[in-house]
């Protein structure tokens, strides 16, 4: 118990209860015993406290008119509590579906060893493997409305009795999901005084819990099983899925029976996200047609839905995976570090702003740089020569000083050096 709250992030924000994670950790030989008590009781039981259902939802501004509803990203904080509860049965959970082998290999979200980097890994691999065998691959990038607001509390109850929960268990994430309530909380100033204006509690009977530490492991149990669906009706298909984040590769010899497969296997997953009261965007799906040459998109009905790249999982693809306009937005974020270098260098410590280059220029470098890093040696020469003007800024050097021996003073690795370790770490 002392483990799981430690592994809490300390954070003040608390929810309908008031109570912040951080107290709780001050305080935590004090009320272990009698909090142990509660959770035993409510997993014996199978029931979930009804005070623990209640979320605080703030609305946070994303962009344009503050006064349009729809420009606010909605941001639910669950009791502190609760994350402490969910954690003790997750722990269960994922131990039993990792040990039999439940969840989809394609699934890459929420799980241990897995990541957004193993995802793109998987899926630029499967586009490689099918060129090189001289096959035709189209990819498709879906984006459903909403997943997790969309959740059928039935539905996902009746595939865990299939993956073999039952008896107090089922009960018990049965009483989880259900009855669950919310209420918006906005901050409020009246003659100089912040108050916090709350609106009605409202009962919430769908979706699995935002901001809770339960709900996004129950989104991949809901939505198991939809690969081998696929591969059932489409040979040569394969999904690449990182949460609601769907990624699907055809290929075939002819280039237009890998597009109609394509489009068929999208109608698969849109009639097999239907029956699970999931929804595809189709607006926000993008194709590609990869090639080891640039294709220009010719100007016809099969071609009109076809992109030259796309935003994947963080990173720009495009259809040569040549990445060229991916680095070029590396160094456009980096040359956003390096001004703040420089306006800070003549105020900071050069350990300042190291600490400023590790999380303004060495984050974007290194995110992705096991898949980016196969770009031709032109493009990664543009983020040496972008790095080695960030040292002379640390280090207030002249332009035509030589930085090699400074990377290894400052314990800052060049781009090559990331691609060589990064990789390696994958492997281990």
């Amino acid at each position: 118990m002392s483990d799981i709250i430690d592994s809490i992030k300390p954070k003040w924000s608390a929810g309908h209860d008031n109570i912040p994670i951080k107290l709780i950790k001050h305080v935590k030989l004090a009320i272990i015993k009698p909090l142990l008590h509660v959770i035993n009781t409510s997993i014996i039981t199978g029931v979930y406290p009804s005070e623990l259902k209640i979320s605080k939802v703030i609305p946070v501004f994303k962009k344009g008119e503050h006064k349009d509803p729809l420009n606010y990203r909605p941001l639910a904080i669950q009791p502190s509590l609760s994350k402490i509860l969910e954690k003790c049965m997750l722990s269960q959970l994922t131990k039993y579906f990792e040990s039999n082998k439940l969840l989809d290999i394609e699934q890459h979200g929420y799980r241990a060893k897995r990541s957004t980097i193993t995802a793109l890994v998987d899926y630029i691999e499967t586009i490689l493997e099918n060129l090189d065998e001289g096959n035709h691959s189209v990819g498709a990038f879906l984006d459903m409305t909403k997943a997790f607001d969309s959740v059928n509390h039935k539905i996902l109850l009746h595939k865990l009795s299939n993956y073999g929960i039952e008896g107090k268990e089922l009960n018990w994430l049965k009483s989880y999901l259900e009855g669950r309530k919310q209420y918006v909380s906005i901050k409020h100033i009246n003659n100089g005084y912040l108050y916090n204006a709350n609106s009605q509690t409202r009962c919430v009977n769908y979706s699995v819990p935002q901001g809770s530490v339960l709900g996004p492991f129950l989104f991949l149990c809901y939505l198991g099983g939809m690969p081998n669906h696929l591969y059932k009706c489409i040979e040569q298909s394969k999904l690449c899925i990182y949460a609601d984040d769907i990624s699907l590769i055809v290929s075939d010899k002819d280039s237009t029976s890998s597009k109609t497969k394509c489009n068929d296997s999208i109608d698969i997953l849109k009639s097999y996200l239907n029956d699970r009261n999931l929804l595809l965007n189709s607006k926000k799906t993008k194709l590609i047609e990869f090639s080891y040459k640039n294709l220009e998109l010719q100007q016809d009905s099969s071609n009109s839905n076809y992109e030259m790249e796309t935003k994947f999982l963080g990173l720009i693809l495009d259809n040569t995976l040549s990445w060229t306009s991916h680095v070029q937005q590396i160094c456009k974020k980096i040359s956003s570090g390096i001004f703040a270098l420089k306006r800070l260098a003549p105020n900071c410590s050069s350990e300042i702003l190291k600490s400023v280059y590790f999380a303004a220029i060495h984050s974007n470098i290194s995110y992705g740089i096991e898949v980016y890093g196969g770009t031709c040696k032109y493009n990664l020469n543009k983020i040496l020569v972008l790095q080695k003007k960030a040292i002379q800024c640390i280090l207030n050097l002249k332009k035509d000083v030589s930085c090699k021996i400074h990377f290894t003073q400052l314990k800052i690795m060049t781009v090559y050096s990331l691609i060589f370790i990064f990789i390696k770490q994958l492997f281990l």
